[in-house]
């Protein structure tokens, strides 16, 4: 393998695990985004406070009241 293709196939990898990385990254956040939303929407129809809620959630009351 000649420098050049062996440089080009390290980058191609390279930048190859930087986007699953990033997908990884991204689909977490998204996970606990979505399990924040799930236990305040529970919690407000369990009839909790929304000052409550947004303690515990760190969600924004607009966020929680749209639940």
């Amino acid at each position: 393998m000649t420098n050049i293709a062996y440089e080009k196939e390290s980058s191609y990898l390279e930048g190859k695990d930087d986007g699953i990385k990033q997908g990884i990254e991204q689909g977490i956040k998204q996970g606990v985004s979505n399990t924040k939303r799930e236990m305040a929407k529970s919690l407000k129809e369990q009839g909790f406070p929304i000052s409550a809620i947004e303690k515990a959630s760190g969600l924004s009351e607009e966020e929680i009241r749209s639940l």
